[in-house]
């Protein structure tokens, strides 16, 4: 069968039922005349910035030398708005669990926090740094700070390797939020 790829294919078996049952996975092709306007408008466009799997794998690489039970920061995913990271449907604040290899959301986020967030977002994704409460008293601050400072250069390390994501870092005194993350990872892509 030849196809011309400049028009649309003729299949006879299409029908709605079969487009209903979800017969038929739709993607998107960025052509030679649309790409560089879509580069320049991927964040306008709700285009994700990485792969969910890319991602964990990143975040993995970074911290897989630590004992995550000896650390007293536990990296986050912020996602600000929805389709920013592709396998994760919904914004919000999610845990990593390496172990089972899933992601679990953290309900408990106060709305002021969220929309404060939203405000100050330097990227519509972030790695966060939340410092494990019972940790706040075992360790000094300039320990916590210290742990996450290393954790985020090994993160920019493997950030930059990705190749196409650039990362930028803010801290964040503990008053500011009632969720007790330190630090915030912006990460976006390079060309925008």
């Amino acid at each position: 069968m030849k196809v011309n790829i400049n028009q649309e294919l003729e299949v006879g078996k299409v029908t709605n039922k079969s487009l209903n049952d979800g017969a038929y996975i739709n993607f998107q092709l960025f052509k030679k005349n649309q790409l560089s306007k879509k580069k320049e408008t991927a964040n306008k466009e709700n285009l994700p910035i990485i792969h969910l799997n890319t991602l964990a794998q990143i975040i993995y690489e970074a911290l897989k030398e630590y004992d995550s039970e000896d650390i007293p920061i536990i990296p986050t995913i912020i996602v600000i708005r929805e389709n920013t990271v592709s396998g994760i449907n919904n914004k919000g604040i999610y845990l990593i669990d390496f172990i089972k290899e899933i992601l679990i959301p953290l309900n408990n986020i106060v709305e002021d926090d969220w929309n404060a967030l939203k405000k100050e977002s330097l990227s519509s994704l972030a790695i966060g740094y939340l410092i494990r409460e019972e940790d706040n008293k075992q360790f000094k601050m300039n320990k916590i700070k210290d742990n996450a400072q290393e954790m985020i250069l090994k993160m920019s390390k493997f950030i930059d390797l990705h190749g196409e994501l650039k990362d930028i870092v803010i801290e964040k005194q503990l008053g500011d939020y009632k969720l007790p993350i330190s630090f915030f990872q912006w990460i976006s892509n390079k060309k925008i």
